[in-house]
């Protein structure tokens, strides 16, 4: 079974062909900046390919989900 840890994500396979894939910058309110999209684009492209996985569930470590895109990891994209 999978079990994955990378930077900002975290992979589980529970029973039954379930991943949990926990977005993990709590401190960030799980913003996503680009070493999370990575890790998320990564962990997406092995699940997919994984014949025991069948469905995933996505949360966030801590109090929020998911707080969106971190915009201090685009300021330069949006002249800030």
């Amino acid at each position: 079974p999978m079990s994955a840890t990378r930077d900002t994500v975290r992979v589980e396979l529970a029973p039954g062909g379930i991943a949990i894939v926990t977005m993990n910058r709590p401190a960030r309110s799980n913003a996503i900046d680009d070493a999370m999209w990575e890790d998320l684009r990564a962990t997406f492209r092995e699940l997919e390919v994984d014949e025991d996985v069948r469905c995933c569930i996505i949360r966030g470590e801590g109090r929020n989900f998911n707080a969106g895109i971190d915009v201090t990891s685009v300021e330069g994209v949006f002249g800030m």
